[in-house]
């Protein structure tokens, strides 16, 4: 049969190129029945590993490269669960011959991923995985000749992906040096840079606003920036905002009029995730409201008497919505269950689930800031397993049936105390 050498990448990187070529020509050794010649590869691994990776790929077997079979065999053990203990060189070694066979087609994205989250429960020098995680995933993209932000867009998406930990994009500078990939040019462009600045400097943040849109901001930072700062950068926008919305208010103004005052605010000022709307208009956030309207009678009887006080004050404040906008937050697959309804003046959230694969939660956009209930329509992690991170900020309705309510409650506040789950076993 020989070697499959459609499975080989076509990459136009000169050292990743070589190394591949050099591989090649040892598996086609090691079919011969010959050894092949110590060394080490671009990941300080046996030289011989890549070699093993690209005759497993084609479906091919040779007795002498047995060091890789023992490195195969313990990435098989890790994929069992049957490893109970394990050095980082270890593992290591096996997960270089994981990318490999990611990149050579014998294992997918979820086989990948799986690995890299073993390491989070097993191994406490994480420091070295994430050092050697960052620079196979560099090395995967330009197996695919991807260059520039695309190279790096391709990083975070893995990142986010694995559920890894975010990192400032320019400690890529250094790992793709060694590749021969110089991405000083894409980090110095204006937005990286300005990203750079405000997580280096987070006590600037206010200065760093100046002069800028929220849009404008957003845009630059929604790629790189850490979830707690992009909330935080939206609070201090906030509170300039509706500084700048209660002065063009006059004072005799009725709700109807406000809301309008504050919307033409905040579309002069770009103060909303997109170009075609802005953010909801809670009169609440102003520093002198204009008085609440009397609630319709006939609304009020059909509000639960357990909820009317504390309804009142967003139903004393609503208007009649005129659109409604749907945002999915995640779930294409089993977990990360998020929807988000954003109205006029607020937002409902139904679930916010986990993903068991990486602990992810769904997307953070700036609307979930914003919401007024927090809708469950059942007490499975994957549906309600992100909500913890709603505790700290958020004091609006949580909404569920009886029992569902007191099942989450028990999920939520055990998610609270406790951290990783242990990891689902690979069947």
């Amino acid at each position: 049969m020989g070697i499959d050498k459609q499975k080989i990448p076509k990459t136009d990187v000169p050292i990743i190129r070589s190394q591949f070529k050099q591989a090649t020509a040892d598996a086609e050794t090691a079919l011969k029945g010959k050894s092949i010649r110590k060394g080490e590869g671009l990941f300080d691994e046996p030289r011989e590993l890549l070699a093993f990776a690209i005759l497993e790929a084609s479906g091919e077997l040779s007795q002498t490269t047995s060091t890789a079979q023992t490195i195969a065999d313990r990435l098989m053990e890790i994929f069992r669960d049957a490893s109970p203990e394990i050095s980082v060189a270890s593992y290591l070694e096996s997960a270089t011959l994981c990318l490999y066979g990611f990149i050579l087609g014998t294992y997918n994205e979820e086989d990948f991923r799986y690995f890299y989250r073993y390491s989070l429960s097993r191994i406490r020098d994480h420091a070295s995985i994430e050092s050697w995680l960052r620079k196979a995933i560099i090395f995967y993209g330009l197996c695919k000749n991807l260059r520039g932000r695309d190279l790096l867009d391709e990083f975070r998406h893995l990142i986010q992906y694995l559920g890894a930990s975010t990192c400032n994009h320019i400690l890529l500078i250094e790992v793709c040096d060694v590749f021969g990939e110089d991405i000083r040019g894409v980090v110095a462009e204006p937005d990286f840079r300005f990203v750079d600045s405000i997580r280096r400097h987070p006590q600037y943040l206010e200065e760093a606003m100046e002069g800028r849109s929220y849009l404008d901001v957003l845009d630059a930072t929604k790629n790189w920036l850490p979830d707690v700062m992009s909330a935080k950068l939206l609070r201090l926008f906030q509170k300039r905002m509706y500084k700048l919305a209660q002065d063009s208010i006059k004072q005799d103004a009725d709700i109807a009029e406000a809301c309008n005052a504050v919307k033409s605010v905040f579309k002069k000022a770009k103060f909303g995730s997109d170009r075609k709307s802005v953010f909801p208009v809670k009169l609440q956030k102003l520093s002198t409201p204009p008085p609440a309207e009397a609630v319709d009678p006939v609304v009020f009887e059909m509000i639960p008497q357990k909820l009317r006080v504390n309804l009142l004050p967003s139903v004393a404040y609503s208007t009649k919505t005129k659109t409604v906008e749907i945002i999915f937050l995640g779930g294409p697959r089993i977990g990360r269950s998020g929807i988000l309804l954003k109205t006029d003046t607020g937002g409902v959230l139904l679930d916010y689930g986990l993903s068991v694969a990486n602990q992810r939660i769904p997307e953070w956009v700036p609307e979930l800031e914003m919401i007024d209930t927090v809708l469950i329509s059942h007490a499975h992690l994957d549906h309600v397993g992100g909500l913890p991170v709603l505790y700290d900020n958020y004091d609006g309705k949580w909404c569920s049936t009886d029992v569902t309510g007191a099942i989450a409650l028990s999920l939520l506040e055990d998610a609270l105390k406790v951290g990783t789950p242990q990891l689902p076993r690979r069947k």
